[in-house]
């Protein structure tokens, strides 16, 4: 339950960190948060996946965001359905390996980008 609460939160914080602002130093401050937000939603898909958390309810939080685009949704549920593509894994140890990689995958691609 305590995961599915830290996205929740993970999810709104993306329609309250929208903003405009035109510097050049902000733009790359924008980038590197939105890219930790990125990092942290893909974390929790992970995580929810490593703990056998059913995919359902994930995907029940996601449609009844109100404040979040179609757009955002399904950017949330394309990275919802590639952390389900991973295995469970058996031990604690793996399991954060798992989570840990999948996070800086998400957030090394948005980086990039």
């Amino acid at each position: 339950m305590k995961k599915i609460l830290v996205f929740i939160a993970l999810l709104f914080s993306n329609s309250l960190y929208a903003q405009n602002n035109n510097s050049a130093e902000s733009v790359d401050e924008d980038k590197v948060q939105t890219c930790m937000i990125v990092g942290l939603y893909a974390e929790t898909a992970m995580k929810g996946r490593q703990n056998n958390v059913d995919k359902s309810e994930f995907l029940s939080k996601i449609d009844n965001a109100k404040s979040v685009s179609d757009v955002g949704k399904s950017f949330y549920k394309g990275i919802l359905n590639k952390a389900y593509e991973w295995p469970i894994k058996n031990n604690e140890a793996e399991k954060k390996k798992s989570i840990d990689s999948f996070r800086q995958e998400f957030y090394d691609g948005c980086v990039a980008a």
